[in-house]
């Protein structure tokens, strides 16, 4: 019996398992970066209309993630082109655009940096007692000294800003503090730098 003619036997094409996966990973990177975006910004938004927010050491890394991922995905949405790659772009183009204001002009360029760095900046944190934390803000690099928060910490996760005080030539390696039990007011005790003694005062929190 001849075999019919024109008959074709259609051989299944096996699925580009590398496409599959850089299209999943990209997904996933996607998935990554917008969460912890939205986590941040409703951090932001909790800490301009409240006194609390996640803790410093939670929300640096979580921004750290943020523009590492938006930098990946920067050169994942380029090629082939994306509207995506426009909004990533701005992950590369920031610190390049601090360095040439750098360059441009040192003035312009503390301006540029300080936009920059406080996207990503957190309080930095110096001394803590008990459940309490003096930090210090980032606010910028022509700001003027010596600006400290006080905040009291819940369940290690989340912070309270109690308020704020001035304080300059401190040497907080040895520097001690009690927040008062109606948390209005801080007793620090430090080693003043310029005049070389020990002060002992009470400082009220605005």
């Amino acid at each position: 019996m001849r075999p019919a003619q024109g008959r074709q036997t259609l051989v299944p094409i096996a699925p580009d398992t590398g496409q599959y996966s850089n299209v999943k990973n990209r997904n996933l990177l996607l998935k990554i970066h917008f969460g912890f975006l939205l986590l941040v910004f409703l951090n932001f938004a909790l800490r301009q209309f409240t006194d609390f927010s996640i803790g410093s050491f939670i929300i640096f890394p979580l921004k750290i993630i943020i523009y590492l991922t938006g930098l990946i995905l920067f050169f994942r949405t380029i090629k082939p082109f994306q509207k995506k790659a426009m909004y990533f772009a701005l992950y590369l183009l920031s610190p390049l655009g601090v360095i040439l204001s750098w360059l441009f002009d040192s003035l312009f360029g503390a301006i540029v940096g300080s936009m920059f760095f406080w996207t990503i900046a957190v309080d930095d944190s110096i001394k803590t007692s008990d459940n309490y934390i003096i930090s210090k803000p980032f606010s910028g690099f022509l700001a003027p000294c010596c600006s400290y928060n006080v905040k009291r910490n819940y369940f290690y996760i989340l912070e309270r800003k109690l308020g704020q005080f001035q304080a300059e030539e401190v040497d907080w390696t040895s520097a001690k503090f009690i927040v008062s039990k109606d948390e209005r007011t801080v007793n620090l005790k430090y080693h003043f730098i310029y005049w070389n003694r020990s002060v002992d005062t009470t400082l009220t929190l605005y």
